[in-house]
């Protein structure tokens, strides 16, 4: 979707308050011409819908990145925490795996809507990535006897 501006200078200084440009903004296409002193800029939108898509799936991506870092910081921390503390932070690294795994979820309803291909080849291989990832260093975990 393409929206055009057009900038024109005021015809007289009776046609205008000061001195500034009037901007209109329409999606009319117009091109400058001897009588005509306006100008068109093509800017290129997403609709509404589609940013609001973007985000509802960036945002769930974004997090899974950090959940599976916290992840790999797991590893560390089980094997340097208090035999006593061992249940607890095996609770909080499921917590963090089950997090992970639903902002997948929401990633993969989201990208169902999109029509941008490229987009969703990409998001799909960083989604995949971080979900093996994550299977990988809870198996590490389990073997830690840490969960």
């Amino acid at each position: 979707m393409a929206v055009g501006i057009a900038i024109a200078a005021p015809r007289s200084r009776a046609a205008a308050s000061d001195d500034a440009p009037v901007i209109d903004c329409s999606t009319r296409a117009s091109h400058p011409g001897p009588s005509n002193l306006k100008y068109t800029f093509q800017i290129e939108t997403t609709p509404p819908i589609d940013q609001a898509l973007h985000g509802a799936t960036d945002v769930p991506l974004e997090m899974m990145h950090i959940w599976e870092e916290a992840l790999r910081h797991g590893i560390v921390i089980s094997r340097h925490s208090l035999t006593s503390a061992k249940s607890d932070c095996a609770i909080g690294i499921e917590l963090i795996s089950v997090a992970l795994r639903g902002a997948a979820r929401a990633v993969d309803a989201n990208l169902s809507r999109f029509q941008d291909e490229v987009y969703v080849a990409r998001v799909t291989k960083q989604c995949r990535r971080f979900e093996s990832d994550a299977t990988e260093t809870m198996s590490i975990l389990r073997a830690l006897d840490a969960v």
